[in-house]
């Protein structure tokens, strides 16, 4: 009795546990039923029951085929998985050098370079480093501000499974956040920004994530230019189309700069 009292315990964590503990209960009962009360029992009642005992399993095997094909999100708890990585793992470094590089293409794309004159070598590879660095400031110091806003500790350069890289992750009042940080000069690059949006929406979706909200968080190196209205708004169209919950965050990354006593 106590190993089926525990076997119990771990099965009710998740639904599928529950199905099975429904079903062990039903056939008990119906054993019991059988056992106890058959000789009181006239033949159709006892049709009635066979057809039952023979009936219940197939029906519960096509729900069973209907929740896996349909609601297969929905099937596991937490518990269930025996590390973090079946939510969130650590990004690796190589998978960081991918995402850093990345971003310091898009910056390119929406500052590109001014023409250096009598310039007989390449500037680009010291430029690029140089973006790097300054995304990578812009990622730790917005992230500081971010976790003292909210309160809660966030986790640095986090992946979502194996899909979704973020720069940062934490969970408040029973609610997820992934937050993301954007270094830019005086404009987004709206395109790139709407397809990132989609991209966390699907994400979202397809894993059921209903209490899950995106932290978009501008550094901005022009402040003065910067159309913060316009591009509030852009992200709050975009995001409602997807039907995801973003929050924007404006940050002069001059002003962090200071603030955390670093030079320019």
């Amino acid at each position: 009795m106590k190993d089926f009292g525990e076997s119990a315990s771990k099965l009710a964590r998740n639904p599928l546990g529950i199905i099975a503990l429904f079903i062990v209960l039903v056939y008990g009962i119906a054993g019991a039923v059988l056992s106890t009360s058959s000789e009181f029992l006239g033949e159709e009642q006892r049709s009635i029951f066979v057809w039952f005992l023979v009936l219940f399993p197939v029906a519960v095997f096509l729900g069973f085929l209907w929740l896996v094909s349909k609601h297969h999100t929905k099937l596991y708890a937490p518990t269930d998985y025996h590390t973090e990585e079946g939510f969130f793992r650590s990004l690796t470094p190589d998978e960081k050098k991918e995402k850093i590089r990345k971003e310091a293409e898009a910056f390119v794309v929406e500052n590109p370079p001014e023409p250096v004159a009598n310039s007989e070598s390449p500037q680009t590879p010291i430029r690029n480093e140089r973006i790097n660095e300054k995304i990578l400031l812009a990622e730790e110091l917005v992230l500081r501000e971010v976790q003292k806003e909210y309160g809660s500790p966030i986790s640095r350069d986090a992946s979502l499974g194996s899909d979704l890289g973020l720069d940062g992750l934490f969970a408040k009042d029973g609610k997820g956040y992934g937050v993301e940080v954007k270094l830019v000069r005086d404009r987004i690059n709206k395109p790139a920004l709407k397809n990132e949006i989609k991209k966390y929406s699907q994400f979202t979706s397809k894993r059921n994530f209903k209490n899950f909200n995106f932290v978009l968080a501008f550094a901005v190196e022009d402040v003065f230019r910067f159309d913060e209205a316009g591009v509030r708004e852009f992200v709050k169209n975009v995001s409602d189309s997807a039907g995801i919950n973003t929050e924007v965050k404006v940050y002069a990354l001059a002003e962090l700069r200071a603030k955390y006593g670093i030079d320019n």
